[in-house]
C-alpha cells in the first residue's frame, strides 16, 4: 500500500510539473452561425461563418490578412423557393520597402437560384474580383505603385 501511495503522488507531481493539466480553460468562437425561422408557410435560413485575421512576415514584407465569412440563405414561401451563396473573400495590406504599401482585395463570389410559380426558374452568378491598389509610394517604387484599376478612382 505504502508503495502504491509514493507511486500515485509521484506520478502526479510529474504530471504537474510536465503541465499535463490545463492551467486555465481556453474558448474560441464559434465556426458558424446558422439560424432557421418558420411562420406558416413561410420560413428562411441563414448561414454566417466566422470570419478569421492572419498575419506575417514574407520574403519582401510584412501583411494583414482579413478573411470575410462565407454566407448562405435559402427561403420558401407559397410562391416558391430559393437560396443563395456567398463565398469568402479577403482583404490584404502588404507592406514592403522594396514595392511600398499595397492592398488587395478580392471579392465574395455569389451563386443562387429561385423558382417562382409566376416567373419560373431563374439562376444568379456573379464572379469573384481581385483588385491590386497602391496605398503609398516607397522604396525603389516598383511595378505595384504604378498600377491602378480601371474602376479605382484616384483622390
Amino acid at each position: 500500500m505504502r508503495k502504491f501511495i509514493l507511486t500515485a503522488v509521484l506520478g502526479l507531481a510529474a504530471a504537474g510539473l510536465l503541465g499535463v493539466f490545463a492551467s486555465e480553460a481556453k474558448a474560441y468562437p464559434p465556426r458558424a452561425y446558422m439560424n432557421t425561422f418558420r411562420v406558416g408557410a413561410y420560413s428562411t435560413t441563414n448561414y454566417v461563418g466566422s470570419p478569421y485575421y492572419t498575419w506575417g512576415t514574407g520574403g519582401y514584407g510584412a501583411y494583414v490578412n482579413y478573411g470575410y465569412p462565407a454566407v448562405m440563405r435559402g427561403y420558401t414561401n407559397p410562391s416558391g423557393f430559393g437560396a443563395v451563396y456567398g463565398t469568402s473573400g479577403m482583404s490584404t495590406i502588404y507592406a514592403s520597402p522594396l514595392y511600398g504599401v499595397n492592398y488587395y482585395m478580392t471579392t465574395p463570389a455569389y451563386m443562387g437560384y429561385s423558382f417562382n410559380r409566376y416567373t419560373g426558374y431563374k439562376t444568379l452568378y456573379i464572379p469573384s474580383t481581385t483588385y491590386s491598389m497602391p496605398v503609398g509610394g516607397g522604396g525603389y517604387g516598383g511595378y505595384y505603385n504604378s498600377y491602378v484599376p480601371s474602376n479605382y478612382i484616384l483622390p
